[in-house]
């Protein structure tokens, strides 16, 4: 047993730490306790890999049940956490296998795929639109990017709340970015629909950014996008009655709309992974690291936001076509 002035050692070096989120066993010395603290073993080895049978999962990766609380958000994700990582390791975990391996690489190829579109050559500006091409692939690329980092960074969860700050910011850029854009373009002869549309949408968008980032809860953080969303619908009916713009780049709009929508469904109800779940208590489940609710929610997010890409590019066109139509009226 450890001497009062072990135990002392013992407290200062935990100091901070919320003990209910690990698994402290006890120890024979204070070296035995640090190791546990930091999810190892005796011999050294991840606490996480010994429990697993062996299977070596990565530096630090533990069970739900020994999870910090903040990383707590799904229940049926039952393995493959990265506890108390410094942000190299955070990094170094990139090309490891834990429960965000998924969610970082869903976002990072399409964010890579991207910027070597634009910045590569491979595709052409919009015509008489360089600005609205670089806004709308820099917001998209930009929210792709502060993903990957909330996903990536959360393995040092005492930074948790920074993290989860910026990943909303970086939806909210891809939701503010591109939208003046679509409303501009989408009603080329009706300025006061441009003018209505973007003030009613960015009145929404700009203090909605500030209640997300504050909310207490997925639901408050979640319902100002809402809200968003019902405008940009209305505007594409709007569109759609008075038959402005790129028939080519509605059809994309719409299909943007239905992935986003279905992807949130799926992430809210944690589809599929709330039908595999775990054997058993420090038992992995079966989709753990690929194919559950939040990889599908990010796989319909990306494709919703090529899809706005490409919708731009059709839109940009007819646009400027139109608008010297309607002028010469």
């Amino acid at each position: 047993m450890p001497s009062a002035a072990q135990e002392t050692v013992i407290a200062d070096s935990l100091d901070g730490v919320d003990l209910h989120n690990y698994k402290i066993q006890q120890a024979s010395s204070p070296q035995d306790v640090l190791r546990q603290r930091r999810g190892r073993n005796a011999a050294g080895r991840p606490a996480a890999q010994e429990e697993d049978g062996g299977a070596r999962r990565g530096p630090g990766v533990v069970f739900w049940e020994d999870a910090p609380q903040v990383l707590k958000f799904n229940r049926f994700i039952r393995s493959g956490y990265r506890a108390g990582y410094s942000y190299p390791q955070c990094l170094a975990s990139l090309w490891g296998l834990h429960n965000e391996t998924g969610n970082i690489w869903t976002h990072l190829l399409p964010a890579v795929a991207l910027a070597m579109v634009a910045l590569g050559g491979l595709e052409r500006p919009w015509a008489h639109a360089g600005v609205a091409y670089a806004v709308t692939t820099g917001s998209i690329v930009g929210c792709f990017v502060l993903s990957v980092c909330y996903h990536c960074f959360m393995g040092c969860h005492r930074d948790y709340k920074t993290w989860l700050t910026l990943d909303v910011c970086g939806v909210y850029l891809a939701l503010l970015g591109s939208q003046w854009i679509a409303v501009e373009w989408g009603f080329p002869c009706h300025p006061a629909l441009r003018l209505w549309g973007n003030a009613i949408y960015y009145a929404l968008g700009i203090p909605g950014l500030a209640l997300s980032c504050l909310a207490g809860s997925p639901l408050r953080r979640g319902l100002p996008m809402l809200l968003m969303t019902a405008v940009r619908v209305c505007l594409l009916i709007l569109r759609w009655a008075i038959a402005q713009g790129s028939a080519v780049a509605m059809r994309h709009y719409w299909a943007m709309e239905a992935l986003v929508f279905v992807g949130g469904v799926v992430n809210v109800c944690r589809w599929p992974e709330r039908w595999q779940p775990a054997p058993g208590p420090r038992k992995a489940a079966l989709l753990d690291h690929w194919g559950n609710s939040h990889q599908i929610m990010h796989v319909c997010v990306a494709a919703g936001m090529l899809l706005v890409h490409r919708a731009l590019g059709e839109d940009a066109g007819e646009a400027f076509r139109a608008g010297v139509e309607c002028a010469a009226r």
